[in-house]
Parts: structure tokens; C-alpha cells; sequence
């Protein structure tokens, strides 16, 4: 299902989305406008929301959405925007002049602009910017590449006579209807790529009618300035030189860094909640939920976090052989899976401490965010207490216990085995080895 505003809006986004519209559908030619955020904050769902939400009002621009990432093995960016404002044009024969004029533009500027390439551009459209070139190369649009290929300027001095005679034939159809070109994932390309597609934006597509709205994390965009031209560039005044409006996306609408985190686990609530096994395990009360919205608020987790913690859950899940996790296994053996997976996810030098049996005490307190004193007393409201009850147990080392009051080993047995049913638990030793069989079943060993 596409991402819509209407099914989900945590982030109270939908209004940016609708102030960019007015912005793009004005006479003000602001572009590029760039959308900021840090990786996992959701600027890929934001950019589809906003396409969407641009179709759903029916506004007064066309809008394109490209993944730039996807294109990052390109050595030349500039025959990715070209076809994305190609497949705009819905007239065939506007579209063939119009990749006619931006082909001395790609010899002279490009790195590829062969028949295949132009071949491609002229038969790309929406759904398949993704396709390889040499597999859109299509009998019927030869002679249009040919004829273009013959009016190659060769000599550089023409380059900007070629770049106006693009330029025009461009605003010409931006004047029937404008063009919002939205460029996502910036911050994942190749250096090199990453700085090649914001000058073709600035030199190429520098058109009246022509709207960019990139997403990215402007830090390292910057990172990728001073990587490539030295660390003593001033990186924010070299960007400014390309972007003409930043926005910083909205991470959670005046609530607190709790807010954010609870975000993430109604997301990865919402993704347990599709599969059909797991979804048995993860109801709003039961305690692994609450076992996770606790440490998705402790460690501050993102959408992308979410995403990433479920992903390997289902790796294991495939991989994980008679250890997976099946309608009648018992609920206290998920909730120690689903944290092995999560210690595996975010802390993999703490979960190789674990698999190899090398791990302290303070690695697993300081992670649970549960200091040692707790286990003094039994407290079944908090199952990170319980968790690390469990790693101290199968120390099998009683100094430890002889600092929280006579007892409180055989409670914290006594309150475990009720988790697991009472004579279906582990015994000691292997409450720590579901974290060890878990850890090792994602390093496929």
C-alpha cells in the first residue's frame, strides 16, 4: 500500500507537506528546497507521502520521485534527471524533441550519452526509471536518436548555446504545467555522484517551472564536501551555493525524545502486527511489548531502527532453524529471542561478548539500563530487571547474591520459572545460551 498522510501522521508532517505545495504551486522559484533530517528520522516516507498527497489534491504540478541511491553505480547523474522530467511529458513527439535538445547537452557534460542511453530517456517513464539501459534500448526510436546524434556540437565552445537551446525547450513545457522533481536518498550516493548530481541541478535544470526538493541529511552532505575537497572548506558556504531553502524535517512536533522513540515502537508494533506467528506474541499488554517500548525509549530508536530490528527478526525467523519462533512456543522464550536479536541489531560487540560466553555484568546492566540494586527486591513490572536477574543467575557465582539480602536467588528462580510455566524453563546456564543459539543463529554460524 502506498504511504499516505491520511494512514499515518505521528509526526504531524502532513502540514510541511501542504506548505511545500503552496510553495512550489507559487510564482516564487525557490528551489532546490532540501528536506533535512538524520538517517532513520523518515525523509524517504515524507517524500512519498508528499508525491501522493501532490496526486491526491490534484495540484498544479506534476511531481516525480527518484531514488538516487538506486542510480549510484552511474558514473553520470544527469541522464537520471533527464529521464525523470521525460517522463513527465505525456505528448511522444514533445518528449522526442525535447531528449533531441539534451543530447549535446549529455555529450558535453556526460559521460554516456550513447544510443542505448538516449534510446532509454526516450522510452523511460515513471514506474521504470529504474531499468537498466541496455535493456531499454527499443527498435522504433532509432532515427530519433540518430538525428539527435548528428547535431552533436563537438566543439566545447558551444556548450552553452547547446545548454540555452535545452533550457528553452524545457521552461516550453513547464509552461503548459510545472515540474517538482523530488530527490531522495542524496546522503547514501558515492561522493563523487552525490556532488555531480547538485551541479547538474544548478547548471542544467536552473529552469523556471523546474522545482527540486531533495532529501537528505545535510551533514553529510557536508562530510562528502570536505571528503572530497579538503577538511579547511567552509562546507555549509559551498552548499548554500545549491540550496536555496533548507527545512528540517519535524522529528516529533514539540514532544520529547520519549515521543520520538514511541514512534518507532508503534511502527515496529505495526510490523509484528502483520505476520501472522509473531503477531501472537505482541499485543498492547502483553510484556514483550512493554519490554520494547521501555528500550526503544532508553536507547532513543528511530523508524529506521525499527525497521532494521524487525528485518533481522524475520532473518532469524527463516534461518533460525527447530530455534524459531512457532505458534506454541512459549512467551518468555520470544521476549528472550526478540532481545538477543535486539543485542545482535544495536550492540553486536556486546552480542559477540555474549556468544562467546565474555560478557560482565555491568555490559548487561549498563545495556538494560538497570542497575544492580534493583535485584533486591523481586519486581515482575519491569522485565529488564527479569533479563537481568537471568544473566546473573547463570553466573553461577552466589557473591553476587549475597549483596541483595538472603533469598533473592531463590526468588528470582522462582518469579523466572512462573515466565516460562513452571517446568518448561531453562535451567541455569541456559537462559543465557537462548541469547548465545540466538546471536549465533544471525552470524550464520
Amino acid at each position: 500500500m502506498e504511504a499516505t498522510f491520511s494512514q499515518r501522521d505521528e509526526f504531524k508532517r502532513k502540514i510541511v507537506a501542504e506548505n511545500l505545495i503552496k510553495l512550489f504551486d507559487s510564482e516564487d522559484n525557490i528551489t532546490p528546497v532540501v528536506i533535512d533530517g538524520p538517517w532513520g528520522s523518515g525523509k524517504t516516507e515524507f517524500c512519498h507521502k508528499f508525491v501522493n498527497l501532490c496526486i491526491e489534491k490534484k495540484v498544479g504540478f506534476q511531481c516525480v520521485y527518484i531514488d538516487a541511491f538506486k542510480y549510484d553505480h552511474s558514473e553520470e547523474p544527469l541522464l537520471m534527471l533527464i529521464a525523470a522530467v521525460a517522463s513527465l511529458v505525456k505528448d511522444e513527439s514533445k518528449k522526442k524533441d525535447l531528449v533531441k535538445k539534451a543530447i549535446p547537452i549529455a555529450k558535453v557534460l556526460g559521460k554516456t550519452a550513447g544510443k542505448a542511453a538516449i534510446a532509454w530517456v526516450l522510452k523511460a517513464n515513471a514506474e521504470d526509471l529504474g531499468e537498466e539501459l541496455s535493456e531499454a534500448l527499443k527498435v522504433g526510436g532509432e532515427e530519433a536518436v540518430d538525428d539527435g546524434i548528428k547535431k552533436v556540437f563537438e566543439n566545447f565552445e558551444k556548450a552553452e548555446e547547446n545548454l540555452k537551446i535545452f533550457k528553452d525547450a524545457l521552461e516550453t513545457i513547464t509552461k503548459e504545467n510545472k515540474i517538482v522533481i523530488a530527490i531522495d536518498e542524496l546522503d547514501r550516493c558515492r561522493p563523487l555522484f552525490a556532488l555531480a548530481l547538485l551541479e547538474k541541478i544548478k547548471h542544467v535544470f536552473d529552469v523556471k517551472g523546474v522545482s527540486i526538493l531533495l532529501s537528505t541529511n545535510v551533514r553529510q552532505i557536508q562530510a562528502i564536501v570536505k571528503k572530497q575537497y579538503g577538511s579547511e572548506i567552509d562546507a555549509e558556504t559551498y552548499l548554500s551555493k545549491f540550496f536555496s531553502l533548507v527545512i528540517h524535517l519535524p522529528q516529533d512536533h514539540e514532544l520529547g525524545n520519549r515521543e520520538y522513540a514511541q514512534n518507532a515502537q508503534r511502527l515496529f508494533y505495526d510490523l509484528v502486527n502483520a505476520n501472522t506467528i509473531l503477531s501472537r506474541f505482541y499485543s498492547p499488554d502483553s510484556t514483550i511489548c512493554h519490554l520494547f517500548k521501555d528500550i526503544f525509549e532508553l536507547h532513543g530508536r528511530s523508524l529506521r531502527d525499527a525497521e532494521k530490528f524487525f528485518r533481522n527478526i524475520e532473518v532469524f525467523n527463516k534461518f533460525g532453524g527447530d530455534f524459531t519462533i512457532k505458534e506454541n512456543t512459549l512467551w518468555a522464550y520470544v521476549a528472550f529471542i526478540f532481545m538477543g536479536i535486539y543485542i545482535y541489531t544495536f550492540d553486536p560487540n556486546l552480542a559477540t561478548k555474549i556468544a562467546r560466553g565474555q560478557h560482565s555484568l555491568q555490559d548487561i546492566s549498563r545495556f538494560l539500563g538497570v542497575e544492580m540494586n534493583a535485584l533486591k527486591e523481586v519486581d515482575d513490572r519491569d522485565f529488564r530487571v527479569l533479563l537481568l536477574a537471568a544473566f546473573v543467575l547463570d553466573t553461577n557465582d552466589e557473591t553476587h547474591w549475597s549483596k541483595f539480602g538472603e533469598g533473592a536467588a531463590k526468588n528470582w528462580n522462582t518469579q523466572i520459572s512462573k515466565c516460562f510455566n513452571q517446568g518448561r524453563e531453562p535451567g541455569r546456564g541456559n537462559r543465557i545460551g537462548i541469547f548465545q543459539r540466538t546471536i549465533r543463529k544471525l552470524q550464520f554460524i
